[in-house]
């Protein structure tokens, strides 16, 4: 049972570094034949507002629990 686990294990890694490979080979990026047209800075804006967005509903989230904790809400002792 635990080589047949390992047997698996071992092919789902090959399976995802061959699926990342192709994700970032240029080809495929580029395979909608765009005529070398391709402006990529909607998605490096989309990618920057959605960190953005991220990062304050972490700070938000980091706020409120020390906000509680500070009124003794939360992890009193």
């Amino acid at each position: 049972m635990n080589k047949l686990h390992k047997l698996a294990s071992q092919a789902k890694t090959r399976a995802n570094l061959v699926a990342t490979g192709l994700m970032l080979s240029p080809a495929f990026a580029m395979a909608s034949g765009g005529g070398g047209d391709f402006d990529g800075t909607a998605i490096v804006d989309k990618v920057v507002s959605y960190t953005a967005i991220g990062v304050t509903i972490l700070a938000a989230f980091a706020l409120g629990r020390w906000t509680l904790r500070a009124l003794g809400l939360i992890g009193g002792k």
